[in-house]
């Protein structure tokens, strides 16, 4: 007696997304004059986007280094095969909701290869959380070197809302109440509690590892000081006449914009994102749209490579399986 065979269902989703990420993007084109682009495509410039390709580059090498940590040593997997599938998911991420889909892609392909499928997808939200804690702390040392630009960035992607200590407050207990409400409800389901028992296993297993939680910190800080240097090396490419300091707070702006599940890979988000950010310096919303397309045409490159790697080898281990060690273990 042969299952049933589930029929495959639309991807309403993706094409919902893909259609707002469409429909963003034109809004910001349409409503842009073109004709007012200062920015010259000269060796500087030329050089300047090699440069920022290369950093985008290590900065994957940077982010599989994090999730290496994340994992531990006992586990085997090799850091080549983390590296291959942090260019694979980024390479999905281009076709996936948010700046961050891949993660769902690299996600599932550990999985695959592991015995507990819950620590796998636990080590990937792991990894994606140090990745935030070090962006909003610098986006904190960044409000305290430019406050001014840190009030300026709220006003011009909020409307001109401006919050006060109470309005953060009450945010944060809400959502604090919010997150609970959800964790007591999710408890109930087997797999998001095994899903958060893996989590709790993993991160006890980084905190009993202080130099590895340690290196995994400071590999976190690079990552996102890698993605400042990319967007501030192109622009000194373009001679956009935009201060240092200031990319500590657009950066987390532009990457907060297009992490919100709205449109596929973020784009339109971040595109708009910089027209306002960046109309502060009196730079044209042209050569703000052209800034933004030339740094996403930059991280195409990068996902091209995973690209190819996806098409040579899959997202699997044809060697030998992965088995993954207890939390004991991990430990040691």
């Amino acid at each position: 007696m042969t299952g049933r065979v589930k029929p495959k269902r639309f991807p309403w989703a993706f094409i919902l997304r893909a259609v707002a990420g469409a429909a963003i993007l034109t809004f910001v084109l349409t409503r842009v004059d073109f004709s007012g682009i200062t920015l010259t495509w000269d060796t500087r410039a030329r050089i300047g986007f090699a440069l920022t390709v290369i950093i985008l580059f290590f900065s994957q090498v940077l982010s599989a280094i994090r999730w290496n940590l994340v994992l531990g040593r006992e586990p085997t997997l090799p850091f080549r095969y983390l590296f291959r599938i942090y260019l694979i998911g980024q390479f999905f991420s281009f076709f996936l909701p948010t700046s961050v889909g891949g993660d769902a892609v690299r996600a599932v392909a550990v999985a695959k290869v592991s015995s507990r499928p819950s620590w796998a997808l636990s080590s990937v939200v792991l990894e994606r959380v140090l990745g935030l804690i070090a962006m909003f702390i610098l986006l904190g040392i960044g409000a305290l070197a430019a406050p001014d630009v840190l009030n300026s960035a709220i006003a011009a992607t909020t409307i001109n809302f401006q919050p006060t200590r109470m309005h953060l407050l009450l945010v944060l207990a809400g959502g604090m109440l919010l997150f609970a409400g959800f964790l007591r409800i999710g408890m109930r389901q087997p797999r998001i509690a095994q899903f958060v028992r893996e989590a709790v296993s993993l991160w006890s297993g980084l905190l009993a590892r202080p130099a590895a939680g340690v290196a995994a910190m400071v590999t976190s800080f690079l990552v996102q000081l890698s993605y400042i240097g990319a967007w501030y090396v192109l622009a000194v490419a373009l001679r956009l006449p935009i201060p240092a300091a200031d990319f500590l707070v657009f950066v987390p702006f532009v990457a907060i914009a297009a992490m919100l599940p709205v449109t596929i890979a973020g784009i339109g988000l971040r595109e708009g994102a910089w027209v306002l950010l960046l109309a502060r310096h009196g730079i044209p919303a042209a050569n703000a749209v052209a800034y933004s397309l030339l740094y996403l045409v930059a991280f195409l490159l990068i996902g091209a490579l995973g690209g190819v790697a996806f098409a040579l080898s899959g997202i699997g281990r044809a060697d030998t399986a992965v088995s993954t060690p207890s939390p004991v273990a991990a430990k040691g």
